[in-house]
């Protein structure tokens, strides 16, 4: 994989087709065009049409094919081998469910999923869904998990957020032309189908109809509209054209989808119809904030004045800035731990540390430590070759410590967060990184051991998100293991 200055290597793993539509890969495309001055962008695809290929490399260093012919269980746990483990990786399909995520994060990536359907458990660091009205408690997710819902946080190309920048249109409504757009596959052919709805209700006025890469039902299409001058048919269109016949169109009937959003940054009357689940949020939405009407409205409704400024409310053309903001953030916390063997002059630091009355209470052996007795288990760990004992630092501060016990082939590993430091992810971190720099630094190969007291909830997912499995269970104890 080539790379580029130091900037941090971001992986889009998403897909694209008839079945399922272009919108994942379009607002991934999105994405990738606000980031790619400040990270080195990589897109892992099964998609191999080349005009959709094309599209996606204006916005990455290189596309990389994956294998069509194996399940995505599969997939996951093959790709993945070859990341390094310092990447920050963006998911966006309904492919990628809990045990797809799990690999990656075992593996030490940074995760970001992009979402619409919040059907299945997240493990990932980020969850991003851009519908506007969705709930946090929509979603079952990891206690770390940061949600950005809403248009705050909307997907959308460069050029569609400039243009809510624009004086709000007056449209002619007489002469202004009908948009139909079901974004780039449509393989239900609803285009078809609305056309022919559309033709009678707007007997004067021109229709324009757009199809995208994916659509399969062309033909069929133009020989709808071949003696109809009235319909002007465009395909796999451009986002300049595209936004140049949305600010033409006072009126446009779309998929609930990021199509949908775009007209939104042009401005005008919005008809909807919903027709993937994955709409079903965006639909419901924009049409209870009276952003948009259902299409079955649209004989009754062209208030262009109330539905513009409900629109203009959603969207503020600052998502970009958000977003890096998001990605600068996990950046930068891939960098910011590392660790130091413990030198004698770390002797009080540590017994802080471990007098520290929460780790007291969760450690095996409760009872306070005796300055006396620290010395003595200090000076033990530091004369024994088998013993790998850290300080983990962020930012040049200590925020905890962290120890491989080695025997043969196995190994206890063992860890705390400075008090100050905890509720910030740091734990994970330290398991993480931690074991990495382990494995460095030694040539240990078995089964590293944990033992956690249940009440530990922390440090239960701790070790659960770094890839242990639980060996067995005591009473007050659980016991975890993990194979290296």
């Amino acid at each position: 994989m080539r790379t580029t200055m130091c900037k941090s290597t971001l992986i889009f793993r998403v897909d694209g087709n008839a079945q399922v539509g272009l919108g994942h890969i379009t607002r991934c495309c999105a994405l990738a065009d606000m980031l790619k001055n400040d990270f080195n962008i990589y897109f892992y695809t099964r998609v191999t049409a080349q005009t959709i290929i094309d599209d996606i490399k204006n916005y990455c260093i290189d596309v990389i094919f994956l294998n069509d012919d194996i399940s995505y269980e599969e997939e996951g746990l093959q790709w993945v081998s070859f990341l390094k483990g310092d990447e920050i990786v963006v998911l966006d399909g309904y492919n990628f469910i809990t045990a797809y995520q799990q690999p990656i994060k075992n593996k030490g990536c940074k995760l970001l999923c992009i979402d619409d359907l919040h059907a299945y458990h997240f493990i990932a660091d980020v969850v991003i869904n851009h519908a506007p009205g969705i709930d946090k408690n929509a979603y079952a997710c990891e206690t770390y998990t940061q949600l950005y819902l809403g248009t705050e946080y909307v997907l959308l190309k460069k050029i569609f957020l400039e243009a809510t920048k624009n004086t709000l249109t007056t449209f002619e409504l007489t002469t202004s032309p009908v948009l139909i757009c079901f974004g780039g596959a449509d393989p239900n052919d609803v285009t078809r189908d609305t056309l022919d709805k559309a033709l009678p209700l707007f007997p004067d006025k021109n229709l324009h109809v757009v199809v995208g890469a994916a659509y399969m039902h062309l033909q069929r299409l133009k020989a709808f509209i071949q003696n109809n001058k009235q319909v002007s048919l465009h395909i796999n269109i451009k986002p300049e054209e595209m936004l140049s016949l949305m600010q033409q169109s006072h009126i446009a009937v779309t998929s609930a989808s990021t199509i949908a959003l775009e007209y939104m940054c042009a401005r005008g009357n919005l008809f909807l119809k919903c027709i993937a689940d994955n709409q079903k949020d965006i639909y419901q939405s924009l049409i209870d904030m009276k952003a948009a009407y259902a299409f079955e409205e649209i004989e009754y409704q062209y208030n262009n004045t109330s539905i513009i400024n409900n629109q203009y409310k959603l969207i503020d053309g600052r998502s970009a800035d958000r977003l890096l903001k998001i990605f600068k953030g996990l950046a930068n916390s891939n960098e910011s731990i590392i660790f130091k063997r413990v030198m004698p002059e770390d002797v009080d630091l540590l017994f802080n540390w471990i007098n520290d009355p929460e780790v007291r209470a969760q450690s095996l052996s409760s009872h306070s430590i005796q300055y006396s007795e620290h010395i003595n288990w200090f000076s033990k760990k530091l004369s024994d070759k088998n013993c790998f004992l850290y300080v983990a630092y962020k930012n040049q501060q200590p925020v905890g410590m962290l120890r491989f016990d080695v025997s043969a082939n196995n190994c206890m590993i063992s860890y705390l967060v400075d008090n100050l430091q905890r509720g910030k992810n740091i734990g994970t971190s330290i398991i993480r990184e931690g074991l990495k720099h382990f494995m460095n630094e030694s040539s240990f190969q078995g089964v590293l051991e944990a033992a956690v007291k249940k009440i530990n909830i922390p440090s239960i997912k701790i070790f659960e998100k770094a890839g242990f499995e639980i060996n067995s269970v005591e009473e007050d104890l659980i016991h975890f293991k993990k194979s290296i």
